[in-house]
């Protein structure tokens, strides 16, 4: 699995070249021609971030629309879905799991760039001037979704 929890108890956890073998998402797309020769399914995009972003955006309503009913809703609260997902030499993404209560701890610099966006954006979401953004919700869920978990 390429959760961190798991993978920093594998013996190249320390050699790898990326610090706890993670990158952002942005760092990652960056480095995507790099990998073109190795990985010739790049090549033949000719958008490859667009074309995982859609695949995520896709896995997410699809996961969200399927298990929607069996979320049980509760007044004044909200609930936090951490997406753990990879992405194959062709370039196709792959939903691992879906945690629903996620480790929001500091635990790579990666994560704690994420974390504490995170939470600067659900306050923002909630605070009295941005609470129509909720409403996006249900209008747009993998964007309003997308502004707390990418």
């Amino acid at each position: 699995m390429t959760n961190n929890s798991v993978q920093k108890y594998a013996l190249e956890f320390t050699d790898n070249e990326i610090e706890g073998c993670m990158i952002e998402k942005d760092q990652f797309y960056e480095s995507l021609n790099d990998m073109a020769t190795d990985f010739p399914a790049i090549s033949k995009l000719s958008e490859p971030m667009r074309h995982i972003d859609e695949q995520i955006k896709r896995i997410i309503q699809v996961s969200i629309k399927s298990g929607i009913d069996a979320f049980e809703g509760r007044n004044n609260s909200f609930e936090t879905l951490g997406y753990d997902m990879m992405i194959d030499a062709d370039m196709n993404v792959w939903l691992l799991e879906i945690n629903r209560s996620p480790d929001l701890t500091h635990s790579t610099h990666v994560t704690k760039k994420f974390v504490n966006n995170y939470f600067k954006d659900l306050v923002g979401l909630f605070n009295e001037s941005g609470w129509q953004n909720v409403h996006k919700i249900n209008q747009d869920s993998y964007g309003c979704l997308k502004k707390l978990i990418v």
